[in-house]
C-alpha cells in the first residue's frame, strides 16, 4: 500500500468524524472527482448506518488486514452486508464493542468544536447521591414496601412490566382504605411501565416517582411525579387528571399522551405533549394557564422564582424528535441532538455513578445515535474514545479527561 493510499483511507475516516481540515477536504474532493463509482460508494456510506458500520469496522482492524480495507475504497466494492442491517438496535445487539467505539460517529449531522485541555482538578458533572433510590418498590402510607422486581414474573431487561391485574393485587393486599396514597420509586437502571384503576398508562423512568391514590376519587383524577414519566391519560371528561410535578408545575389534562422530565439535577421541567392537548400553570405565573399543542414542548427553569410583567415562565418549543423524546421508555438511549453534557448526566443517572470532568465540555456540542439501555458501562463508554475522552472509573466515581480537539 502506498503513502497516498495510506493518506486518502484516513482522510475517510477522518471526515466521518468531521475532522478534516482544509488541505484534507480539497484531497478528498480531488479523489472523489476522478470517479463516480468512488462518489457513489462514498454517498452510500454517508446514508446507511450499517454500511458506514462495516466500513469503520475494516478500519479499525487495519492492523491486521490493512489491504482489505483499500481494496473496497480503490475498487469501490460494496461488501456483503446481509449480516449488517441498518437497524441500529439489532447492529449494537451483535456487535457491542463494534458498536460502541462507532455509536457516536453514526450521527452524520453533529456539530463540531473544540475541546480545550485543562490542568484543573475535575469538577463533578453529576452527584449519583441526588435524589437516588435504593431499589424497585411500591410503598404504603403506613411505610409498608412491596419488592416490585418480585411481583413481575415475566421480568426481562430493566423494564419491569405489571399488568392491571397485577397492579390490583398488588394494591389490595396493602389495606382497604381506597383513598390511601401509595408511592411507586425506580432504582438506577430500572423502568417500571403499570396501569392505574382509571385505565391510564403510566411509563416510570430511572430514578423517578409517582404518588397516586389507591382509587381516584369523585372530582379529579391526581399523581405527583418526580423525575421522568411518561403517561397515556384514559379519557374522562368528567375527571380530568391532574400532575403535580415536584410540587412547582400542574399539568391538567383530559386524555392525552405527555412526557415529564423533572429531574432535580436538570434544574427545568421538561414537559413534551405527543398527543392531545394539555394545560401547564404554576405558583409563578401572573396569568393563567397556558395551552400547549401536539408536538411542543414547554421548558420551566425551576431556579427562575422571579415574576415577569407579560411574561409566561414557560418557554413553549416545537419537538424536532417526538420520538427520540419517549425512546427511553422502549429500553433505549437516544442521543439525538443532545449536548455532550446532557448525554453524560443520563450515563450518571442510569448507571448510578458520579461524573467527575477534567476539560471544557462545550454547551454546543451535539451528537447523534441510539443504543440499547442494556449495554455495559464500559462499552458505552467505549464510545467517547474517537474524541479524545480518556476515562478512569474507580468503584462509583467515573472521572473523564477530555484532551483534544473534534
Amino acid at each position: 500500500m502506498t503513502n497516498y493510499e495510506d493518506e486518502i483511507k484516513h482522510i475517510i475516516y477522518q471526515s466521518f468524524l468531521r475532522k478534516l481540515n482544509k488541505q484534507e477536504k480539497e484531497t478528498l474532493t480531488f479523489w472523489l472527482s476522478e470517479s463516480e463509482k468512488r462518489r457513489k460508494w462514498y454517498s452510500e456510506l454517508t446514508h446507511d448506518a450499517a454500511k458506514l458500520s462495516e466500513y469503520l469496522k475494516h478500519y479499525h482492524e487495519a492492523i491486521n488486514s490493512r489491504d482489505k480495507t483499500w481494496e473496497i475504497i480503490k475498487n469501490g466494492i460494496s461488501p456483503n452486508y446481509e449480516d449488517f442491517k441498518p437497524n441500529l438496535l439489532l447492529f449494537f445487539q451483535q456487535y457491542w464493542r463494534i458498536a460502541a467505539s462507532i455509536l457516536l460517529i453514526m450521527g452524520l449531522s453533529f456539530y463540531v468544536y473544540t475541546i480545550k485541555d485543562s490542568e484543573n482538578k475535575a469538577s463533578l458533572l453529576y452527584n449519583a447521591s441526588i435524589d437516588q433510590f435504593n431499589g424497585t418498590y411500591l410503598t404504603t402510607e403506613d411505610g409498608k414496601k412491596i419488592n416490585l422486581e418480585e411481583q413481575d414474573k415475566d421480568n426481562q431487561g430493566n423494564m419491569i412490566n405489571l399488568s392491571r391485574a397485577e397492579m390490583n393485587q398488588i394494591t389490595n393486599s396493602t389495606s382497604k382504605n381506597n383513598l390511601e396514597l401509595q408511592s411507586i420509586q425506580t432504582s438506577a437502571g430500572k423502568q417500571v411501565h403499570f396501569e392505574l384503576t382509571d385505565g391510564t398508562l403510566v411509563w416510570l423512568n430511572t430514578n423517578s416517582s409517582i404518588i397516586f391514590p389507591k382509587k381516584f376519587n369523585n372530582k379529579e383524577r391526581k399523581v405527583k411525579i418526580k423525575g421522568e414519566v411518561y403517561f397515556e391519560v384514559a379519557s374522562d371528561p368528567t375527571k380530568p387528571f391532574i400532575v403535580d410535578v415536584d410540587d412547582k408545575n400542574d399539568i391538567k389534562v383530559l386524555g392525552t399522551k405527555f412526557n415529564v422530565q423533572a429531574y432535580p439535577e436538570n434544574r427545568n421541567i421538561k414537559t413534551s405533549l405527543i398527543e392531545g392537548s394539555i394545560q401547564l400553570s404554576t405558583i409563578n405565573m401572573l396569568e393563567g394557564p397556558i395551552l400547549l399543542k401536539p408536538g411542543r414542548q414547554a421548558i420551566y427553569q425551576v431556579a427562575s422564582k422571579t415574576k415577569t410583567d407579560n411574561k409566561s415562565p414557560f418557554k413553549v418549543q416545537s419537538l424536532v424528535n417526538p420520538a427520540s423524546t419517549i425512546a427511553w421508555k422502549s429500553g433505549v438511549f437516544s442521543f439525538d441532538d443532545k449536548t455532550l453534557k446532557d448525554i453524560l448526566i443520563e450515563i450518571g443517572r442510569w448507571y448510578q455513578i458520579n461524573i467527575w470532568i477534567k476539560g471544557e465540555v462545550p454547551d454546543k456540542l451535539h451528537l447523534n445515535g441510539e443504543i440499547s439501555n442494556e449495554i455495559q458501562l464500559l462499552d458505552l463508554l467505549d464510545a467517547l474514545k474517537p474524541y479524545g475522552i480518556t476515562y478512569q472509573l474507580k468503584k462509583n466515581n467515573l472521572e473523564l479527561k477530555l484532551n483534544t480537539s473534534i
